[in-house]
């Protein structure tokens, strides 16, 4: 998660933008379960910054 958020603003402080996933990409992810979704990864890592 760390390594995508680097990423992430890297990509915006060069002035690029990010896309969603294709359906397609997103269909062949793993299936975590309810109880993981992008909200509690965010949290997660909020939570170590504070």
């Amino acid at each position: 998660m760390d390594s995508l958020a680097r990423l992430s603003l890297q990509i915006a402080a060069a002035g690029g933008a990010q896309a969603d996933l294709p359906d397609e990409d997103l269909a062949a992810l793993p299936d975590l379960g309810p109880g993981f979704n992008e909200g509690v990864a965010w949290r997660h890592e909020v939570a170590k910054m504070g």
